[in-house]
């Protein structure tokens, strides 16, 4: 939602804006299609060859900019997309329009080496709460020397300028960074990322932090994929590309089933996992919503128009869709759609205890045993 919110600015300024997944980013980069305000429907996803182009915009001043913001992990699924998009989207760049690349780092770094001599993007926005867990609140935002002088900044405060006047709201603003810092900065929570840091290099750092999460997420992955009722329905959906181990990363989104298919509840399964097993996984979209209703089946537009009406029942949504009916002819009937699922993400101080109590937790309370009652009683 981060990249969305720095979209909705651009667009509030008339900029054209584009939804894209992997796929047209791709297509893009290779030259088969181009940027455009495409919008994407089915449940997320858009592509690059709508109505309008970059052309379009007022190019009275030379050279005007584009920006592609895209995180290095999604935090939905856990896929990692590639760095060298970067270098790429720069190579599209022109005498008269230059293409700068916004890389959210912020949940690829806690587990990921990242270095921006390879991979120089313009913008690389981190987050220490997500490295270290503590403190909240405290992130930075890595900005190319010759990227921050193309940022127009209106607003400022204390700190961020060298001297100002009342009359006109003249300012002269302070060199960068601190001209991007307003007011006081978290100075207590800053000094308190020594201790992270001091750990990271008990840890060995990022290179031994990847292999030790890596080969709980190789096990836990071969566990999960197993687990089935005694049908041999797979208990669990699993999102994102774990069949391909160098394009994901260690959390998994997943869906709980009962014997019939039908889905538990998501937060059921987030209360039972505490109070059964002492385990702290998470519920909903994450902060993703383009990938979370694509994987949900859930369009954009049954989204909003169920925000709106408060159109929720404990975990679920219901649309409606074409089925088959008795007579052989599609119909429109009432569908529940789950609004969200469980995600268990794996970090540095993740233990194989960690890993086995969950795979141990939803074996014995939701698998049935030899054709009994399930666990778990959500709507599905």
């Amino acid at each position: 939602k981060s990249v969305l919110g720095v979209g909705a600015y651009a667009q509030d300024k008339g900029a054209l804006l584009s939804c894209a997944d992997e796929v047209d980013i791709e297509q893009w980069l290779d030259g088969s299609s181009s940027p455009s305000n495409g919008g994407g429907g089915g449940g997320g996803g858009g592509n690059l060859t709508g109505t309008g182009s970059w052309q379009a915009m007022n190019s009275s001043v030379l050279p005007t900019y584009s920006l592609l913001a895209y995180p290095a992990k999604d935090n939905y699924e856990g896929v990692l997309y590639p760095l060298d998009w970067v270098k790429k989207a720069h190579a599209k760049s022109t005498a008269n329009h230059r293409w700068l690349v916004l890389l959210d780092a912020a949940a690829y770094v806690p587990i990921h080496p990242l270095d921006l001599t390879e991979t120089p993007a313009d913008f690389v926005s981190i987050s220490f709460y997500k490295v270290f867990g503590y403190p909240t609140g405290v992130g930075a935002l890595v900005v190319r020397k010759d990227a921050a002088d193309v940022l127009h900044k209106v607003y400022f405060g204390g700190g961020a300028v060298d001297d100002a006047t009342a009359e006109d709201i003249w300012r002269l603003l302070s060199p960068a960074p601190a001209r991007f810092q307003d007011g006081t900065i978290d100075f207590l929570g800053i000094a308190q990322l020594q201790f992270g840091f001091d750990l990271l290099d008990k840890l060995k750092g990022p290179q031994a932090i990847h292999r030790h999460v890596s080969a709980l997420q190789s096990w836990m992955y071969q566990y999960l994929r197993s687990l089935q009722h005694s049908n041999k329905r797979p208990l669990l959906t699993i999102f994102g590309k774990h069949e391909k181990p160098k394009q994901q990363s260690c959390l998994f989104q997943f869906l709980v089933h009962r014997p019939d298919g039908s889905v538990v509840a998501a937060e059921e399964v987030e209360l039972a996992a505490a109070a059964a097993a002492g385990l702290h996984i998470r519920t909903g979209c994450h902060c993703n919503p383009g990938q979370c209703l694509k994987d949900l089946g859930i369009y954009p537009e049954e989204e909003r128009a169920a925000a709106l009406a408060h159109n929720t029942s404990h975990g679920f949504i219901t649309v409606m869709r074409k089925v088959t009916g008795a007579s052989g002819k599609p119909e429109l009937k009432p569908v529940q759609l789950p609004i969200g699922s469980v995600r268990a993400s794996l970090g540095a101080l993740s233990t194989f205890e960690d890993v086995y109590g969950l795979v141990k937790f939803l074996r014995e309370e939701y698998v049935d045993k030899d054709g009994g009652p399930p666990g778990g009683t959500g709507r599905g």
